[in-house]
């Protein structure tokens, strides 16, 4: 059957189509074909994700209602390893998100970041959602793949309700993630003061803080030991495509200091060292006068509410898309970027937006254009856009 039939008829139904006539698709086509068939895009999605990602909610809810009558597995798992109460629950869509657990979706279903639909309420502020879901079972201390759970989402994002919420049922309060953070951590740095201060008065404590000044007395007095000590060994890196460091071999530093003898002078003629102290540190920041724009405009895109989807490589294995470096022949991130700018790799500035540009690029080869993360990658795109304008970094990219 699925040889013959036309699958995007199905899906253009669900998208476009009136209820009657998605009713009639399912008494003419084998109903358990069109209920388990899956869209061409690399999410692998079943017709209850068109059902809950319809822009009409009451017709969404209609058709999924038609649709887990007609017995639709509530608990398919796409390629991300997401039900649709996954999506229900991001949109708030609480009447679906119930429909989708009688139905049986598993609300502590985990996807391929260790994160279940419970993450994806908090995050986006959505409070009653996030409630019937702990109603239901779901677990407010699962820990995903950062060692963070669903409270350090919303406090992050700043969401006092969702906080509350999460804190009632039970949340760990002090829980650390894989660097050390918690939930008080991420909700200083959302600003929201009502939040931190909720926080404070459960007990929050941030681990962060209390770690600095339990070491801040041993290091001065490390530092105070290698006072008045010189360093006289210089060494020469180099830095990679992925932005890491590596000392030259014997071979690379002899072609260096033959191509390069007035910097090879630094190191091997004691007296040119002098030299050093002389130099106008201004005047060559003045050489590159995009850095500390280019720092400026990775911060501002790295703290966007959700794009630490771009802070990482992406593995393959993790993620459950095998086939992502058959596609993705040149991949990037800004965790990458980061340390390449960090480092000095790049000789301009147009090599610098270059690899930005490629994160967003590469998410739009590999995801169809209705997923979810190609919608998060549109934002950060439309942000990188009107900031390199606002800080001059366009009219300098040919620099």
């Amino acid at each position: 059957m699925q040889g013959t039939y036309d699958r995007s008829r199905w899906f253009e139904l669900l998208k476009h189509g009136s209820i009657e006539e998605i009713k009639n698709e399912l008494e003419t086509v084998p109903r358990a074909f069109l209920l388990t068939l899956t869209d061409s895009s690399q999410s692998r999605h079943t017709c209850v994700f068109f059902a809950v990602q319809s822009e009409n909610v009451s017709r969404g809810t209609q058709i999924l209602e038609i649709l887990l009558k007609e017995g639709a597995d509530a608990n398919y798992k796409d390629a991300l390893l997401q039900t649709a109460l996954f999506y229900s629950c991001r949109y708030g869509r609480n009447e679906q998100a119930q429909m989708l657990i009688d139905a049986g979706a598993e609300p502590n279903q985990r996807d391929t970041y260790g994160q279940t639909a419970l993450y994806y309420a908090a995050r986006e502020g959505q409070a009653s959602t996030t409630k019937i879901l702990l109603d239901n079972k779901a677990d407010p201390n699962n820990i995903d793949n950062l060692g963070q759970t669903a409270l350090f989402y919303s406090s992050r994002e700043g969401r006092l309700e969702v906080t509350k919420i999460l804190v009632e049922y039970g949340a760990n309060i002090n829980h650390a993630d894989k660097t050390h953070n918690t939930p008080l951590s991420w909700a200083k740095k959302s600003a929201n003061n009502e939040l931190v201060e909720f926080l404070k008065s459960k007990g929050g404590v941030d681990k962060m803080t209390k770690k600095k000044k339990e070491t801040e007395a041993p290091q001065k007095k490390k530092d105070n030991k290698k006072k008045g000590e010189k360093k006289q060994q210089c060494v020469l890196m180099i830095v990679d495509e992925k932005g890491e460091k590596r000392p030259l071999n014997k071979e690379e530093m002899k072609e260096f200091e033959e191509k390069h003898p007035d910097i090879a002078r630094y190191w091997k003629d004691p007296n040119a060292v002098n030299d050093l102290d002389r130099m106008d540190l201004e005047t060559l920041e003045a050489k590159k006068p995009w850095e500390k724009l280019g720092k400026k405009l990775l911060n501002t895109l790295w703290r966007v509410n959700q794009a630490w989807v771009f802070h990482e490589p992406v593995d393959p294995i993790k993620l459950n898309c095998p086939d992502y470096f058959e596609i993705v022949k040149n991949p990037m991130d800004f965790g990458t970027i980061k340390k390449k700018l960090n480092n000095n790799f790049y000789a301009n500035t147009d090599e610098f937006l270059k690899d930005i540009e490629l994160v967003f690029s590469n998410c739009k080869l590999y995801n169809p254009p209705e997923s979810y993360v190609v919608s998060i990658c549109n934002q950060v795109l439309a942000l990188y856009q009107s900031q390199i304008r606002q800080l001059g970094l366009d009219a300098l990219r040919n620099s």
